[in-house]
């Protein structure tokens, strides 16, 4: 039985040397035993990796075990990597993760990719207060990246994905990772790359590819740019490699134990939204938000209850509240709150979500009235609505009723 014992700052060069070190890269091992330490960060570049490798492991018979510190341990369930290894595990009580982090996606599929591109987005939605400025350059460098899986890896087995937001540091985390060819043997189809460094260097020049009739080649290079301008952390590794930029400064090339396939991280600072019009990017106009905007006036409304993990804090409140108000100015007529499957809300959650609707974000009394129109609300919530709401305003309560409640 092999054994790799992991330090406590795990990246993903971290995590291919201790696998190098143990033998677990190229050993012929039935079983072996990763060791967490205690108080471990396991970053998402690593998980990444570590999904991917350690399912295909898995799949050709042999048997991984995850070990040590219960608090790591815990996390790394909670982003379903023992899920995704098929690993036997006693599920802790889930939180609601909306906002905070996104579980490992696995990517086989077209359907996959705008499912977890979205699925980023709408972390992002529910999270910050700018997020219509810092939205967009998310989505497209997302996009790019994780569509290179399936335009260019050629795997046989599907890539992983995984974010992690920390309101702390105002960072968000992206890892992407797939068990391919490598970026060396992709580029070395159509031009002579003589090392997998050399690789790297060729595909972040904008506009290079390996076919132009599959991609125009700007993904990588456009996703170096944004995490520059951002002031951020991109790292791609690949082969025996890892190239790094870390606060927007390049930090150049490392060596690792050669791994299979490749993987990219990219660590944006929230506060610092980059505008893809000031880029050679130019993206066009039409984003997730769009998108979300316009199916939420094609779908009838938001289901309150639906979008919420309870109703009773202030919490899930807070970040449906920073989505809608991102989704807002996009929709053509009223946004339908719809509260008929809400049996029971705390004041609490109310004055969040409404109240603060109201008096923040100079959407005020007039506005409310005209954008937001609640259906199926309790009379009784409806009431508690409206104390919060003349709280919030300091005067009379302000009539949220709706149409049908009008017309009793």
């Amino acid at each position: 039985m092999a054994t790799a014992s992991l330090p406590k700052n795990i990246t993903l060069p971290a995590l291919a040397h201790a696998l190098g070190e143990a033998g677990a890269l190229d050993g012929d091992w039935p079983e072996l035993v990763i060791n967490f330490a205690a108080g471990a960060f396991v970053d998402v570049g690593a998980i990444t990796f570590l999904c991917s490798w350690a399912a295909a492991r898995s799949a050709e018979g042999r048997r991984i075990h995850l070990r040590g510190d219960s608090d790591v341990l815990g996390y790394l369930e909670r982003i379903d990597l023992y899920m995704q290894l098929n690993i036997a595990h006693d599920l802790r009580k889930r939180q609601d993760e909306t906002g905070r982090f996104l579980p490992i996606k696995r990517i086989a599929s077209s359907d996959d990719v705008f499912a977890t591109v979205n699925a980023l987005c709408d972390l992002v939605l529910h999270q910050f207060d700018n997020s219509r400025e810092f939205v967009g350059a998310l989505e497209w460098a997302a996009n790019e990246i994780i569509d290179n899986i399936l335009i260019h890896s050629e795997t046989r087995v599907p890539g992983a994905v995984c974010a992690q937001y920390f309101p702390v540091r105002h960072r968000l985390d992206i890892g992407i990772c797939d068990l391919g060819r490598g970026i060396k043997a992709s580029l070395g189809t159509t031009r002579h790359i003589w090392s997998h460094g050399d690789a790297v260097t060729t595909a972040l020049k904008r506009g290079v590819t390996r076919d132009q009739s599959i991609g125009q080649g700007n993904g990588m290079a456009g996703s170096l740019e944004i995490a520059t301008l951002n002031g951020g952390a991109f790292e791609v590794w690949t082969g025996d490699v890892v190239f790094r930029v870390d606060e927007g400064i390049k930090k150049g090339f490392t060596k690792i134990p050669e791994l299979p396939g490749t993987g990219i991280m990219f660590s944006l600072d929230t506060r610092r939204p980059v505008d893809l019009t000031a880029t050679w990017i130019a993206n066009g106009d039409w984003t997730f938000i769009n998108a979300e905007a316009q199916r939420l006036s094609e779908s009838g409304g938001f289901d309150v209850a639906a979008a919420c993990v309870n109703t009773g804090s202030r919490p899930p409140a807070e970040r449906l509240r920073r989505k809608l108000l991102t989704l807002l100015p996009e929709m053509a007529g009223p946004l339908r709150l719809d509260f008929s499957m809400v049996r029971s809300a705390s004041s609490s959650f109310l004055d969040e979500l409404l109240g603060r609707m109201v008096q923040d974000h100079e959407l005020g009394e007039g506005l409310f009235e005209s954008r937001i129109q609640i259906e199926g609300m309790d009379p009784t919530i409806r009431k508690m609505a409206n104390v919060v709401i003349a709280q919030r305003l300091g005067r009379i309560p302000l009539d949220v009723t709706t149409e049908t409640d009008r017309t009793e």
